[in-house]
């Protein structure tokens, strides 16, 4: 009878040990799945950005091969106009 007493006694003692691990194994649980949800923010923002640099560089290559190129740079010195000025007249005479 003693026996059957201690070892319902372990039981119960065993059982209560249990359930107050299992509590805390909800909470490790929480905390585990906010940590995998954060991750999987965390690299879904990170695909985010590699798909929009990646449209951007693709935009950016589209916009440089259509502008067209320029024959005379942007600046001009006073030298410059007056030798094409020149041509154009003698351009003129000789026609």
């Amino acid at each position: 009878r003693a026996e059957a007493k201690a070892a319902a006694d372990a039981r119960r003692q065993q059982e209560l040990e249990d359930a107050l691990w299992k509590d805390e194994d909800k909470h490790v649980l929480r905390k585990e799945q906010r940590k995998e949800e954060r991750e999987k923010r965390r690299l879904e923002q990170l695909e985010r950005k590699k798909e929009l640099q990646r449209l951007l560089e693709e935009e950016d290559s589209k916009l440089k091969g259509k502008t067209p190129k320029q024959g005379n740079p942007g600046k001009i010195t006073r030298a410059q106009i007056e030798e094409s000025i020149r041509k154009e007249q003698q351009h003129k005479e000789n026609a």
